[in-house]
């Protein structure tokens, strides 16, 4: 929640009830965090090249990493129908 991308990517998906919202303003949303989505990205991708050889693949691993966390988050999310991502938070 301290990292500077959170208000402009979670406040934007997750406060309210998103359903007494008009499509203009859930347009508008959807847009700013797919906009702060990709410059954290992006962001993360110039630091890994960035890195000497050595660190690279240190950061690379990392990468990796966290992409299997997320596969695990998004597979339980799918064996409970019950539950979603938004439950994560």
């Amino acid at each position: 929640m301290e990292h500077p991308v959170y208000p402009l990517l979670f406040d934007n998906i997750m406060p309210g009830n998103l359903l007494e919202l008009d499509q203009k303003e859930l347009q508008d949303r959807l847009t700013r965090a797919r906009a702060a989505l990709h410059t954290l990205l992006y962001a993360w991708a110039r630091f890994e090249e960035e890195q000497t050889e050595r660190d690279r693949k240190r950061v690379r691993n990392t990468r990796h990493e966290w992409g299997k966390y997320a596969e695990e988050f998004l597979d339980r999310s799918d064996d409970d129908e019950s539950g979603s991502l938004t439950d994560l938070y």
